[in-house]
């Protein structure tokens, strides 16, 4: 059997086309529950897959108005015990985005 001449990609180097409705929440910076009550709403569109709602990345990129530099499955969780109105700390890294 031959080599298939297909490359294989680790998920490092695939970039994801989707996000969690939390994943884009983070994103335009509101908590969990306002990103879901935006779907809701429909000010944020999802792309539904059985019970699964998933944000298109490139959708977010045009209401943001750029391109997503860093991923935000990759951010750090904030804690249970955490306030999310409090002062950013310095290990919370945020989005940051390429002018056009």
């Amino acid at each position: 059997m031959a080599k298939s001449s297909h490359t294989q990609h680790t998920s490092a180097s695939v970039r994801q086309l989707t996000l969690s409705v939390e994943d884009a929440g983070k994103v335009l910076g509101i908590s969990r529950s306002s990103a879901f009550q935006a779907v809701a709403s429909g000010q944020l569109p999802v792309i539904r897959i059985g019970k699964r709602m998933l944000v298109s990345r490139h959708i977010l990129e045009q209401m943001l108005g750029g391109p997503l530099e860093s991923d935000p499955t990759e951010w750090p969780q904030a804690s249970a015990d955490n306030n999310t109105s409090a002062t950013p700390s310095s290990d919370v890294v945020a989005p940051t985005f390429k002018a056009r």
